[in-house]
Protein backbone atom coordinates (compact mmCIF):
# COMPACT_ATOMS: atom_id res chain seq x y z
CA UNK A 1 0.00 0.00 0.00
CA UNK A 2 2.87 2.35 0.84
CA UNK A 3 4.51 1.67 -2.53
CA UNK A 4 1.27 2.34 -4.40
CA UNK A 5 0.82 5.66 -2.62
CA UNK A 6 4.40 6.62 -3.47
CA UNK A 7 3.87 5.73 -7.15
CA UNK A 8 0.67 7.79 -7.29
CA UNK A 9 2.48 10.75 -5.75
CA UNK A 10 5.35 10.41 -8.26
CA UNK A 11 2.85 10.20 -11.14
CA UNK A 12 1.11 13.38 -9.97
CA UNK A 13 4.43 15.25 -9.76
CA UNK A 14 5.47 14.03 -13.23
CA UNK A 15 2.11 15.06 -14.74
CA UNK A 16 2.31 18.49 -13.12
CA UNK A 17 5.86 19.00 -14.44
CA UNK A 18 4.84 17.81 -17.92
CA UNK A 19 1.98 20.31 -18.01
CA UNK A 20 4.33 23.13 -17.02
CA UNK A 21 6.74 22.18 -19.81
CA UNK A 22 3.88 21.93 -22.31
CA UNK A 23 2.46 25.35 -21.42
CA UNK A 24 5.85 27.06 -21.36
CA UNK A 25 7.53 25.59 -24.42
CA UNK A 26 4.98 23.89 -26.67
CA UNK A 27 1.42 25.19 -26.38
CA UNK A 28 0.67 28.34 -28.34
CA UNK A 29 -2.69 29.88 -27.42
CA UNK A 30 -5.04 31.05 -30.13
CA UNK A 31 -4.74 34.76 -30.75
CA UNK A 32 -6.92 36.10 -27.92
CA UNK A 33 -7.00 39.75 -29.04
CA UNK A 34 -10.67 39.62 -30.04
CA UNK A 35 -11.77 38.47 -26.59
CA UNK A 36 -10.86 41.64 -24.70
CA UNK A 37 -11.34 45.39 -24.89
CA UNK A 38 -7.95 47.06 -25.49
CA UNK A 39 -7.55 50.67 -24.39
CA UNK A 40 -4.58 53.03 -24.67
CA UNK A 41 -3.61 55.69 -22.11
CA UNK A 42 -5.97 58.24 -23.68
CA UNK A 43 -8.96 55.90 -23.52
CA UNK A 44 -8.92 55.07 -27.24
CA UNK A 45 -9.88 51.46 -27.99
CA UNK A 46 -8.02 49.29 -30.49
CA UNK A 47 -9.99 47.08 -32.87
CA UNK A 48 -8.15 44.53 -35.00
CA UNK A 49 -10.89 44.48 -37.64
CA UNK A 50 -10.49 48.23 -38.22
CA UNK A 51 -6.69 48.13 -38.58
CA UNK A 52 -5.71 48.77 -42.20
CA UNK A 53 -2.01 47.87 -41.86
CA UNK A 54 -1.04 44.88 -44.02
CA UNK A 55 1.03 43.38 -41.19
CA UNK A 56 0.39 43.52 -37.45
CA UNK A 57 2.82 42.49 -34.72
CA UNK A 58 0.93 41.79 -31.48
CA UNK A 59 2.93 41.20 -28.33
CA UNK A 60 1.61 40.38 -24.86
CA UNK A 61 4.03 42.02 -22.42
CA UNK A 62 4.58 42.88 -18.77
CA UNK A 63 6.65 45.74 -17.33
CA UNK A 64 8.66 43.36 -15.13
CA UNK A 65 9.52 41.04 -18.04
CA UNK A 66 13.13 41.41 -19.17
CA UNK A 67 12.59 39.60 -22.50
CA UNK A 68 9.57 41.80 -23.24
CA UNK A 69 11.61 44.97 -22.83
CA UNK A 70 14.58 43.56 -24.75
CA UNK A 71 12.57 42.62 -27.86
CA UNK A 72 10.70 45.93 -28.22
CA UNK A 73 13.62 47.78 -29.91
CA UNK A 74 13.73 45.15 -32.67
CA UNK A 75 9.98 45.65 -33.22
CA UNK A 76 10.45 49.41 -33.46
CA UNK A 77 13.34 48.94 -35.91
CA UNK A 78 11.31 46.54 -38.07
CA UNK A 79 8.49 49.08 -38.21
CA UNK A 80 10.92 51.87 -39.17
CA UNK A 81 12.56 49.78 -41.91
CA UNK A 82 9.34 48.42 -43.41
CA UNK A 83 7.34 51.61 -42.90
CA UNK A 84 4.74 52.59 -40.34
CA UNK A 85 2.07 52.25 -43.01
CA UNK A 86 3.09 48.61 -43.62
CA UNK A 87 3.35 47.17 -40.10
CA UNK A 88 1.57 48.05 -36.87
CA UNK A 89 3.14 47.14 -33.52
CA UNK A 90 0.57 46.44 -30.80
CA UNK A 91 1.76 45.80 -27.24
CA UNK A 92 -0.81 44.49 -24.77
CA UNK A 93 -0.62 44.20 -20.98
CA UNK A 94 -3.10 43.57 -18.20
CA UNK A 95 -1.08 45.50 -15.64
CA UNK A 96 -2.22 48.74 -14.00
CA UNK A 97 -1.88 51.82 -16.23
CA UNK A 98 1.03 53.14 -14.09
CA UNK A 99 3.11 50.07 -14.98
CA UNK A 100 2.14 50.32 -18.63
CA UNK A 101 3.17 53.98 -18.67
CA UNK A 102 6.66 52.91 -17.51
CA UNK A 103 7.07 50.84 -20.68
CA UNK A 104 5.91 53.70 -22.90
CA UNK A 105 8.23 56.18 -21.15
CA UNK A 106 11.18 53.80 -21.46
CA UNK A 107 10.82 54.01 -25.25
CA UNK A 108 10.12 57.77 -25.34
CA UNK A 109 6.54 57.29 -26.49
CA UNK A 110 7.52 55.41 -29.68
CA UNK A 111 5.32 52.49 -28.60
CA UNK A 112 1.74 52.35 -27.40
CA UNK A 113 0.81 49.73 -24.84
CA UNK A 114 -2.85 48.84 -24.71
CA UNK A 115 -4.40 47.68 -21.47
CA UNK A 116 -6.44 44.51 -21.73
CA UNK A 117 -9.79 44.50 -19.98
CA UNK A 118 -9.27 40.80 -19.20
CA UNK A 119 -6.49 38.98 -17.43
CA UNK A 120 -3.95 37.69 -19.95
CA UNK A 121 -3.60 34.45 -17.97
CA UNK A 122 -7.34 33.86 -18.31
CA UNK A 123 -6.97 34.36 -22.07
CA UNK A 124 -4.29 31.66 -22.29
CA UNK A 125 -1.17 33.83 -22.20
CA UNK A 126 1.13 32.11 -19.69
CA UNK A 127 4.58 33.15 -20.98
CA UNK A 128 5.85 36.68 -21.63
CA UNK A 129 6.33 37.91 -24.17
CA UNK A 130 4.03 35.90 -26.43
CA UNK A 131 4.09 37.57 -29.83
CA UNK A 132 2.14 37.02 -33.05
CA UNK A 133 2.91 38.30 -36.53
CA UNK A 134 -0.26 38.57 -38.63
CA UNK A 135 -0.26 38.84 -42.41
CA UNK A 136 -2.54 40.81 -44.73
CA UNK A 137 -5.24 38.12 -44.50
CA UNK A 138 -4.98 38.28 -40.65
CA UNK A 139 -3.66 34.74 -40.51
CA UNK A 140 -0.82 34.07 -38.09
CA UNK A 141 2.51 34.00 -39.94
CA UNK A 142 4.74 33.51 -36.90
CA UNK A 143 4.35 33.04 -33.14
CA UNK A 144 7.20 33.31 -30.64
CA UNK A 145 7.37 32.99 -26.89
CA UNK A 146 9.99 34.74 -24.81
CA UNK A 147 12.59 36.99 -26.44
CA UNK A 148 13.09 37.16 -30.20
CA UNK A 149 14.77 39.46 -32.73
CA UNK A 150 11.81 40.78 -34.69
CA UNK A 151 14.09 42.64 -37.10
CA UNK A 152 16.00 39.54 -38.17
CA UNK A 153 16.25 38.42 -41.79
CA UNK A 154 13.57 35.73 -41.39
CA UNK A 155 10.91 38.20 -40.23
CA UNK A 156 11.97 40.87 -42.73
CA UNK A 157 11.44 38.30 -45.49
CA UNK A 158 7.91 37.57 -44.20
CA UNK A 159 6.98 41.26 -44.09
CA UNK A 160 7.12 42.27 -47.76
Amino acid sequence: MKNLLLWVLVAIVVLFAARKVYVRFIAIPDLPIQTSVLTDGRGVQYNLQNDSHPYILISYVQSWCRDCILEIPSMIQLQKEKGEDQIQVILISDEPRANINQIEKRFDGTVTVYRSGKSLANMGIQVYPTTYLLGPDRKILLVKKEGFDWNGSYVRALVK
